[in-house]
């Protein structure tokens, strides 16, 4: 696009006219921007040069999102630091929630929508499907093609900027968002991922979301000053439930994304949250102040209180006593605490020891579990299925197990019968690595023959424990026909691979030749030459199939390339019992080229 002559002149008074970042703009900044998808990445629909990711538009202006046709899911999602829009809406496609996020999940082709932008600066934005390959940017500029007399534009400027911040500091605004994300708090109209604090007035409001993730949060305020009420006014679509009150912590426990909710704070104060999953990473404050510019004393007397409130001696107290269990019968308890270190573990009930989370019975057996008491929320996941579990209290969701199906807070407990003699490993979804129990079912030291009745017909059982399944991948070596440089170009290159435990990684295929990098002149990226990646998931059946399709820069270095490329092809997949890699090398043949 062909610059005018003012625009020049401006370009060279730059400190005067508009920001320094607008001098290194390409492109004249317009109002409305349309930014296309496809399984290539993104791209300014108006621009002739298919990988240009950026585009300009003036505060104020928006930009178009769609992904009208395709074969994956994408959506485009603000990086971890990036300025975020003031606003963003889908106007086609499953619509899941309100928020910058557009849409609020990778969808498939179909959807669309737009994001509004009302302060100049770069936006930085990817697909959470695949964050390193779809990038884009969004430059938003203090204004349009400057005119002839940039000289009137600072005299404005300056004026409501000193405005404005007179009126944010006399009144504070009646409402606020505050976003969970993966795994921190965040003030929603900040950019700093540090800043999980908002000020409001009292009698204001605070919505508090969990856009897109793979985790588990809520909102609990665990100090003396509490919210009026909390609201949960959107369910996750992953986990349909109802709060079973208005009050915190909301959701009533840590839920997958795509929940939302609001809290009304009536008194003036300070009012501390954390998430019950994740109470010493993830934390924020709302201070709520007089409306009309006041002075706010209160805020400061309430931490005072606060301290004194935290450290309460309830937990301590009532997670001492031993549950209500069958007379006789084992039973499996969860526990946390958050000082002096925070530790949460499971326990034999019988047992005096916080080490001991292992119980011993007979086949046919059945075992308790249950977390009575506590600040966090735990579950039970086994690694080999026990023969029934019965959930008695707590939020049944689905039948058991796992026992309760999420991570719930206190209050649950249910019952596991093991039939069958072996080794029974079960973690709590929240905390794998910390809470680890097991359940042995029969007499490991007597010889086989001891179990087996003499006036039972059937043969002898095998007593011994069943070992519990490390992680393992391989690859498979693809069929000849597949291995070309032409297949690999064509997209049409696919890989198959046996694994147990099922888990999610990636892929990767890297030139195992230094020799033919150099002669493709491809660059080293964290020391290896990549010529493509591809998400992979190990699923119950124990097989997956992933497709590798060539980075940019691998296409254009072999597309002329006549030799034979040898590559190595790396697994590396991470499952609920650890994380395995697999490699395997194959030779991409160059014969039959056009």
């Amino acid at each position: 696009m062909k610059r005018s002559l003012p625009w020049i002149v401006c370009a060279m008074i730059a400190l005067v006219c508009a920001p320094a970042f607008a001098v290194g703009s390409q492109e004249d900044p317009v109002p409305v921007a349309n930014v296309v998808v496809s399984d290539s990445g993104f791209h300014d629909a108006a621009a002739t040069d298919p990988e240009d990711r950026t585009v300009d538009v003036v505060a104020g202006g928006r930009v178009n999102f769609s992904y009208p046709s395709g074969t994956g899911e994408y959506n485009v999602v603000w990086d971890r630091g990036s300025l975020v829009p003031a606003s963003c809406e889908q106007t086609a496609g499953p619509d899941w929630g309100v928020g910058t996020t557009l849409p609020w999940w990778t969808q498939g082709p179909g959807w669309a929508g737009f994001c509004t932008f009302t302060v100049p600066g770069t936006y930085t934005y990817h697909s959470g499907i695949n964050p390193d390959g779809f990038k884009g940017t969004v430059v938003v500029h203090a204004t349009g093609t400057p005119t002839a007399t940039p000289t009137a534009t600072p005299t404005v400027t300056a004026t409501p900027t000193a405005t404005a911040t007179a009126t944010a500091t006399a009144t504070p605004p009646t409402s606020a968002r505050i976003s969970a994300h993966d795994n921190w708090f965040q003030d929603a109209a900040g950019s700093g991922t540090s800043d999980s604090t908002v000020t409001i007035q009292a009698g204001g409001k605070v919505t508090f979301d969990y856009p897109v993730g793979a985790n588990y949060h809520n909102v609990d305020f665990r100090t003396a000053a509490k919210p009026g009420s909390c609201v949960k006014t959107k369910q996750s679509p992953t986990l349909p439930l109802a709060d079973s009150d208005t009050l915190p912590p909301m959701p009533d426990f840590a839920q997958p994304p795509g929940w939302e909710g609001e809290c009304t704070f009536a008194t003036p104060g300070t009012y501390t949250f954390v998430c019950s999953t994740h109470p010493t990473e993830m934390s924020g404050t709302v201070i709520v102040e007089q409306g009309g510019g006041e002075p706010t004393p209160t805020p400061t007397a309430t931490p005072t209180v606060t301290p004194t409130a935290t450290p309460t001696a309830t937990p301590t107290q009532t997670a001492s006593p031993q549950p209500t269990v069958a007379p006789g019968r084992p039973a499996i308890q969860a526990h946390d605490r958050t000082s002096p270190t925070a530790k949460n573990w499971f326990q034999d009930a019988s047992s005096t020891d916080e080490s001991d989370a292992t119980v011993n019975i007979a086949p046919g057996g059945t075992v308790d579990f249950s977390y009575p008491a506590g600040t966090s929320v735990h579950n039970v996941v086994f690694v080999d299925q026990p023969t029934s579990c019965v959930q008695k209290t707590g939020v049944a969701i689905t039948p058991a197990p796992p026992l309760p199906q999420y991570s719930q807070p206190p209050g649950w407990s249910g019952e596991c019968t093991f039939a069958n003699p072996g080794v029974y490993t079960f973690v709590c979804q929240a905390h794998p690595a910390e809470m680890e129990g097991k359940v042995v079912v029969g007499d490991v030291g007597e010889p086989t023959p001891t179990p087996t009745p003499t006036a039972t017909p059937e043969p002898p059982r095998d007593i011994v424990p069943a070992k519990v399944p490390k992680p393992w991948a391989a690859i498979d070596k693809p069929k000849t026909s597949q291995m070309t440089v032409a297949k690999f170009l064509a997209k049409k290159l696919t890989i198959n691979s046996r694994c147990v435990s099922a888990g999610t990684g990636t892929m990767t295929m890297t030139i195992g030749n230094q020799l033919a990098a150099r002669r493709l002149k491809l660059k080293k990226r964290q020391g290896a030459v990549v010529l493509a990646t591809a998400d992979a998931t190990c699923n119950q059946y124990g097989r997956f199939t992933v497709k590798l399709k060539p980075t940019k820069k691998a296409r254009d270095a072999l597309e002329d390339y006549a030799r034979s490329v040898p590559v190595t092809l790396t697994l590396t997949l991470a499952g609920p019992i650890g994380t395995t890699t697999a490699v395997r090398t194959i030779t991409l043949k160059g014969k039959g080229r056009r």
